[in-house]
């Protein structure tokens, strides 16, 4: 009888592990941003054409960010 009530608390301590954590799976990191940014940096320090790698790398970005917590 012990043995069972262990079994069914560790599938429910699994179940809400897996209910806390599904949010946060998703999320973009600081390296993705920070990668999706490099070819701006020359741009941002010293003006002139955007170069078109920036303009992919914040499109990409973009469309990463699908929910109000990744943007």
């Amino acid at each position: 009888m012990a043995s069972m009530v262990m079994r069914v608390l560790c599938a429910i301590v699994i179940v809400a592990c897996m209910v806390v954590a599904a949010p946060y799976s998703d999320a973009i990191t600081c390296g993705q941003v920070t990668s999706s940014f490099v070819a701006c940096f020359g741009y941002l320090k010293q003006g002139g054409a955007v170069p078109p790698a920036c303009c992919h790398g914040v499109v990409g970005l973009s469309n990463t960010a699908k929910t109000t917590l990744d943007r």
